[in-house]
């Protein structure tokens, strides 16, 4: 998949840390703010 990119939002206010995801996988993660990364 080289070149592909998956782009998906969350409304995280209230529920940041209750998103679940596999231990290898959270390098794969990135969230966006008003200033940047």
């Amino acid at each position: 998949m080289s070149g592909a990119y998956w782009f998906s939002t969350m409304d995280l206010m209230s529920a940041y840390y209750q998103v679940r995801m596999r231990e290898e996988d959270v390098k794969y993660t990135a969230f966006q703010a008003l200033n940047g990364l």
